[in-house]
């Protein structure tokens, strides 16, 4: 993940439209308001397995960021390993920036 996505998820947290946390991303995804859900890449398997599965039902994409929990930290101010993007705007913006690493 680059800066200018770690600076898109400090934005999108400004802006409110973020979710932050495994319980709050999935009631996210239940709701229908998630559009993108960013897991960083050392939270543990199963937690990636299972919110794999659970964008596939909803039809909510998945990104798997190159960066730490502690990196997401910094971009939103809580340290979690899971983020839901309630905002589709913000979420095609950070799938173009993945798509250019």
């Amino acid at each position: 993940m680059n800066d200018k996505m770690m600076h898109m998820l400090g934005i999108a947290m400004k802006a409110g439209k973020l979710a932050l946390g495994t319980d709050a991303a999935r009631e996210s995804i239940l709701k229908r308001k998630c559009a993108l859900v960013v897991t960083a890449y050392d939270v543990s398997e199963r937690t990636v397995r299972h919110f794999t599965l659970f964008s596939e039902k909803y039809g909510v994409k998945m990104l798997r960021a190159g960066i730490t929990m502690d990196g997401l930290e910094k971009s939103v101010g809580k340290k979690t390993g899971v983020i839901a993007v309630n905002d589709i705007g913000f979420a095609n913006r950070l799938l173009a920036l993945s798509a250019q690493d």
